[in-house]
């Protein structure tokens, strides 16, 4: 089998620039379908921006070459003390063991909240997987694992970084109850009805016009509301 560096001389420069150009659409998508499940909006509603894609392979490839530098240092200093690669695979097996044991513990005995406990178990695996492909030398079937990994890494953000915003925009043109923005679609402000009182967005959804005449002015004031929750409608 060849090693990680034989492999990466071998593979073109355009083949890599695409499969991680269709990694970052994918991260993108699974963080924004993750983002809007939080507030209930409909998938149609995603759309993927030129910097958001390229935000997300800039970001996909710093990740990428720190978590495989930091594995192969580590595991050439795990090799250089003495360990071999059979007890490597054998540390490696007992954490994934132990990984999986306490995310069903958390789960089911102590009832801890599902996003909060999948996010690190899933990197924490992320991790284990990379150090098996360098120590294995096999990569294809663990690349799909990681990059499905990856793509669940990416929707779990999302729904918590939704669930911890706490500064809205909010619109308010003198209606009885205010707006909340939760996202631009082709040039379109999404919004939604809240409760600032009581901290509820109520899944309503509206497109206005960013763009504002003497008659309809859109003000729109940056608001620390706290973190709002989504009404359930049956």
């Amino acid at each position: 089998m060849k090693s990680i560096k034989d492999l990466i001389s071998t593979l073109d420069l355009a083949v890599l620039i695409t499969v991680l150009t269709a990694c970052a659409y994918g991260l993108v998508f699974s963080y924004l379908w993750g983002f809007y499940s939080h507030y209930r909006i409909p998938t149609m509603f995603i759309e993927l921006g030129i910097k958001d894609i390229t935000g997300a392979a800039v970001f996909t490839t710093l990740i990428i070459v720190l978590i495989f530098f930091m594995v192969m240092h580590t595991t050439g200093l795990f090799k250089e003390n003495g360990g071999g690669e059979k007890r490597l695979r054998l540390y490696i097996f007992y954490f994934s063991s132990m990984l999986i044991i306490g995310t069903i513990v958390a789960l089911t005995v102590y009832g801890l909240p599902v996003k909060q406990v999948l996010f690190p178990s899933l990197l924490l695996l992320a991790v284990l997987l990379v150090f098996m492909m360098i120590n294995s030398k096999i990569y294809m079937y663990p690349s799909v694992v990681l990059v499905l990994i990856a793509l669940g890494v990416a929707f779990l953000y999302g729904g918590m970084r939704g669930e911890s915003t706490t500064e809205y925009l909010i619109l308010n043109q003198g209606e009885k109850h205010p707006f909340v923005v939760l996202r631009t679609y082709q040039e379109q402000l999404l919004i939604a009805p809240v409760d600032l009182k009581k901290k509820i967005i109520t899944p309503e959804y509206q497109l206005i016009e960013m763009k504002s005449d003497k008659e309809n002015k859109v003000k729109l004031i940056v608001v620390h509301t706290g973190k709002l929750k989504v009404k359930k409608i049956r």
